[in-house]
């Protein structure tokens, strides 16, 4: 099969979730013996960068004759942000998947932009409140065209990355329910390898906490690290604290750590968060919202135990409440900081909790994920 992937950029593991996704389905399809290609709009050094132009159909005849060259059946678009990656612009002998990697409902938006507010950066706060009232706009045109598009057949399958993501926009069309799917996350060949061959349970007790991802608070809840930490570290002072990641708002959160004086606490930047993963005992993500947390699923195949807020839908697919993790009710920090403190204070019960995120990982292996990726492009590929 030869399959196309658009992307903005290419896609760096390193540098995030969307572009980690599509790095390891690219990878894992390529072993399978698929022919992959990788089509870009920005970018340098690279042979399918779409050029810049005045117009959509110029752009779009540049897609068509890539697409035709290389005899391409599946096009997914990653980002489903450019009108002409759909019909009628791209030929419709080409099959196109959208995808959806964000949480529709983004709650607590306006909270997070409020809470980096600030009068010394006050360009950056400003551009942040208008991001925000731009929002439930963007959403509503985005269900719009998503309605037009698939009336007119412009998109052959739209992808969310859980079933819970969907109603917002097959109750506007439910007669169209059948162009919507939901195909989750996976957790990579090479973590799933690292966590065989290693004795993971046997190297814990490190007391640390680790949270990964972008350090971006209005998605994030970056900022409640340090309230969070404030406090364990006083019940705990013999635990660290790993933040793995980088991101615009890293100078507010330092300013923070710096603010409340906190010890054992440290920001690696952007890295490989592997090693990390297997040091840690624990995973936290406090996010306002997440359009799944693949940082979770990893975290979870090392033996971390994740402890998220009840912010985002798709938690409740990837984590059983106190059996594999903890969900704790939205936006309560005292039941949060309850939660890490038993599982720091009680080995015994943590490591029960580590065995089953182990089993639970599994669910979302690359194997599984992507049998379910095949069988969405055979439906495709019927007319299904």
């Amino acid at each position: 099969m030869n399959i196309c992937f658009y992307t903005s950029a290419l896609p760096v593991p390193e540098l995030g979730g969307v572009e980690r996704v599509t790095y390891n389905l690219c990878t894992e399809f390529r072993k399978a013996g698929h022919n992959v290609f990788n089509l870009i709009s920005t970018g340098k050094n690279h042979t399918f960068v779409i050029p810049e132009a005045d117009n959509q159909e110029a752009k779009a005849d540049y897609v068509n004759t890539f697409l035709k060259d290389n005899n391409i059946e599946i096009l997914i678009d990653q980002y489903g942000n450019l009108p002409f990656m759909r019909h009628p612009f791209i030929s419709s002998e080409v099959k196109i998947v959208r995808c959806f990697h964000t949480d529709p409902f983004h709650k607590h938006l306006f909270r997070g932009l409020v809470e980096t507010f600030s009068f010394k950066e006050l360009k950056y706060g400003l551009m942040n409140i208008v991001f925000a009232i731009n929002i439930p706009r963007s959403l509503y045109r985005e269900r719009k065209s998503v309605y037009e598009v698939t009336k007119n057949r412009g998109v052959d399958k739209y992808v969310f990355l859980s079933k819970s993501y969907i109603p917002p926009y097959s109750n506007s069309s439910p007669a169209m329910k059948s162009m919507f799917a939901a195909i989750p996350n996976a957790v990579d060949s090479k973590i799933s390898q690292m966590a065989e061959q290693t004795p993971i349970l046997t190297n814990k007790n490190k007391k640390k906490i680790i949270w990964c991802g972008r350090i971006v608070h209005n998605q994030k809840n970056i900022l409640f690290l340090p309230r969070l930490w404030r406090q364990l570290e006083r019940m705990h002072p013999d635990w660290e604290l790993i933040i793995v990641g980088d991101g615009v708002d890293r100078p507010l959160l330092e300013r923070r750590i710096k603010k409340y004086k906190l010890r054992n606490v440290s920001i690696t930047g952007y890295t490989d968060p592997y090693p990390y993963y297997q040091l840690a005992d624990i995973f936290v993500l406090p996010s306002f919202s997440e359009g799944f947390g693949m940082v979770l699923i990893e975290a979870m195949a090392f033996g971390c135990v994740p402890v998220v807020f009840d912010s985002a839908k798709v938690f409740r697919d990837i984590i059983d409440n106190e059996s594999d993790g903890f969900i704790i009710p939205d936006m309560n920090e005292k039941a949060y900081i309850k939660a890490c403190d038993k599982l720091m204070t009680d080995s015994e019960y943590r490591q029960v909790l580590q065995k089953k995120a182990m089993e639970k990982s599994k669910n979302f292996s690359i194997d599984k994920v992507c049998a379910i990726w095949m069988n969405l492009f055979n439906e495709v590929l019927d007319g299904k």
